[in-house]
């Protein structure tokens, strides 16, 4: 996948290339499951490559999900986060280019969140989380709390949800009320959702990290990059995210999140989707 959503030209160029070779091959050729997750997988990519790079989403790719889910009957939260960042990518294409006047912008914005919210509020009991409190203070939790998904794909749709509202919040945060606690509460929840993939019975993992430990990490840099930099800066969640980051670049051997670590602690925060094509589409690696 093109790691630069910026360089929209010549990104456009692969996201075209992709989905030609789809049609070229047509859908039949997909029907085994491994071609299917292949799909799903492409699919996603190129939706958040558009979103990063605040560009429409391409008529093939809508064509491509339409198929999808006509053949496959998906409805899962994956597949319904994922129809939301569709909406945001063009609503987000709409304010830009001036499309919505500036009266209906914050409603559009929160009319949006709210769809989000709702999908979280109605996931599934597959899709759901529970919290476990901790006997004594863990360096690898936030609070003396911790979540505890079914596995690193749901954990994954929950912190891509809370990224999306995050942004979307960060939008109207100076024109809507409570736009404050609302980001504090989901970078919070962001952040109690790493103690599972970093810690083994609430203590510090000393054995060696497999490949699938390390993807699940891996996936944890952006969101908590996204919950460091938009909470607030006096509820000490930033350290505490420096600090895993810095776990995961020693202890896991991910380079990428010491990256990070030097950008937040230069302060200064550039655009998350900067961060996102720094660190590649294995960032949301499914």
């Amino acid at each position: 996948m093109h790691n630069d959503p910026r360089s929209v030209d010549s990104w456009m160029s692969h996201v075209n290339g992709a989905l030609a070779l789809v049609k070229l091959r047509s859908l039949d050729k997909f029907h085994e499951p491994f071609g299917f997750q292949l799909l799903t997988w492409l699919s996603t990519h190129i939706l958040i490559s558009c979103v990063a790079a605040t560009t429409r989403i391409p008529p093939g790719l809508i064509q491509l999900r339409s198929d999808l889910e006509t053949i496959a009957g998906w409805h899962n939260p994956e597949w319904q986060v994922s129809g939301l960042m569709i909406k945001y990518a063009d609503l987000l294409c709409d304010v830009n280019e001036g499309l919505i006047p500036k009266t209906e912008v914050s409603d559009r914005i929160l009319n949006l969140d709210r769809e989000f919210g709702e999908l979280g509020e109605s996931m599934p009991q597959g899709w759901r989380y529970t919290t476990e409190n901790l006997a004594k203070p863990c360096r690898r939790a936030l609070e003396t709390y911790f979540d505890i998904y079914p596995d690193h794909a749901v954990t994954q749709t929950w912190n891509l949800l809370r990224v999306m509202r995050i942004l979307l919040a960060n939008v109207v945060r100076d024109q809507s009320a409570g736009t404050d606690d609302l980001v504090d509460g989901l970078a919070k929840e962001i952040c109690a959702s790493a103690h599972q993939y970093t810690c083994f019975n609430g203590a510090p993992n000393t054995m060696q990290f497999n490949l699938q430990e390390k993807a699940s990490c891996y996936t944890l840099i952006f969101p908590l990059y996204v919950a460091a930099v938009y909470a607030d800066q006096s509820s000490g969640l930033r350290p505490w995210v420096m600090k895993q980051l810095s776990f995961l670049s020693e202890a896991v051997e991910i380079r990428q999140a010491r990256r990070v670590v030097d950008i937040l602690s230069n302060g200064d925060d550039p655009d998350p989707w900067t961060i996102y094509s720094m660190l590649g589409s294995y960032a949301f690696a499914v």
